[in-house]
């Protein structure tokens, strides 16, 4: 009993802090610079140093939201909910348990292809990404209509508002993580303590298939570099308008399969 006390109260303090990082953080704006420029030359060995700078960024902010808001954060809801379920429900192992840390990695790499169609501030650019992630991903886990947790687990409602509430909360926590890493990440140099800076980059080693879509990503942007007119079209306000456009209908369209989700489980 002792132990589950005290993981009640890390996770709950892993929560405020991550409420706190929003905070601080949240208002910040992203002034980086795009990877790829329309209007002058960038060398290949320089976009390359930038492409894995957004990386590292992505994966480092990801990491320590997903501990936060995904691991502990969502250790805290199922406490919750095993005190509000009854006897049947302790000790269960419910699908939705970490859920948010099962697709942390997937969705933090995701932000380095979105994030130039998101809003510059922090937090609403998180917000929005945290919803981007709930219509992707939120029918299937965290709120799956076919999981046995809605079964095990009461009030049915509390489960939903819960598990629902960590990827909007994760995409906050990830938002305000990424503006602050993004004043102060060093750019790749062959130094040895900068190297270190960009050690998270050696989770590919396990995780290989990742890798192929963002050297897909960072090819492109070589290549595209070196083709002016393509440059210029990627960076033009209407490659933006599309971009901004194609996420909110994949949005709301995903939202709305999630709505669905969740009526059949309340039903």
């Amino acid at each position: 009993m002792g132990a589950l006390v005290l993981l009640s109260v890390i996770s709950t303090a892993a929560l405020i802090g991550a409420l706190i990082l929003v905070a601080a953080w949240g208002g910040l704006e992203s002034e980086a610079e795009p990877m790829l420029l329309a209007d002058r030359y960038r060398p290949a060995g320089e976009v390359v140093r930038r492409f894995a700078r957004s990386v590292c960024i992505a994966l480092v902010a990801g990491a320590i939201a997903g501990v936060l808001v995904g691991g502990l954060g969502g250790r805290l809801a199922m406490r919750i909910m095993a005190a509000t379920s009854g006897g049947n429900a302790q000790g269960a192992i419910t699908q939705a348990d970490e859920v948010v840390g099962r697709i942390t990695l997937d969705g933090t790499l995701g932000l380095v292809t979105f994030v130039r169609w998101l809003p510059r501030r922090a937090w609403i650019g998180g917000l929005l990404f945290g919803l981007l992630l709930l219509a992707a991903f939120g029918r299937f886990e965290p709120v799956d209509p076919n999981s046995r947790d809605f079964v095990i687990l009461s009030p049915v409602w509390l489960a939903v508002v819960m598990f629902t509430m960590l990827l909007p909360l994760f995409g906050l926590a990830l938002g305000s993580l990424v503006a602050r890493l993004d004043a102060a990440y060093p750019e790749l140099s062959a130094r040895p303590k900068l190297l270190v800076t960009y050690a998270p980059l050696l989770i590919f080693v396990p995780f290989f298939p990742l890798l192929i879509p963002l050297v897909l990503v960072g090819v492109f942007a070589v290549v595209a570099q070196r083709i002016r007119p393509l440059a210029r079209a990627w960076r033009s306000p209407a490659a933006d308008r599309a971009g901004r456009l194609a996420l909110i209908v994949v949005g709301l369209v995903g939202l709305g399969f999630f709505g669905a989700g969740v009526v059949e489980i309340l039903a």
